[in-house]
């Protein structure tokens, strides 16, 4: 009965790992604070043009859409948009969904 249980509780593990595999994620940003115009490197993983459609800066209101310059599977470059000064989650849009990241970049 244990045996089960712990084969039952791998599969699920394996399953939710699987799962996970493939979703976007940004462990930051370089530099952290930037200027309108400025280019500005998101690193992560799984960016590639098959997965993030495009990238914004978002505030408690709006999500302001970035040219981006480069994208690869580790990392996206962009241009700071005509925002105000204040500072922004970086978020990545994929398919229809706008994924709100928990990295920050501070537009001066």
């Amino acid at each position: 009965m244990k045996r089960m249980v712990a084969g039952m509780a791998l599969l699920l593990l394996a399953a939710c790992l699987a799962l996970g595999q493939g979703a976007p994620r940004l462990t930051g940003v370089d530099p952290v604070t930037a200027k309108v115009g400025q280019t500005v490197t998101a690193a992560g993983e799984n960016l590639g043009k098959g997965t993030v459609i495009a990238v914004f800066l978002s505030d408690a209101n709006n999500d302001y859409r970035l040219q981006i310059v480069e994208q690869t599977p580790e990392k996206i470059t962009f241009k700071v948009a005509q925002v105000k000064p204040a500072s922004y989650n970086v978020s990545l849009q994929v398919k229809n969904e706008i994924f709100i990241q928990p990295v920050r970049l501070t537009v001066e």
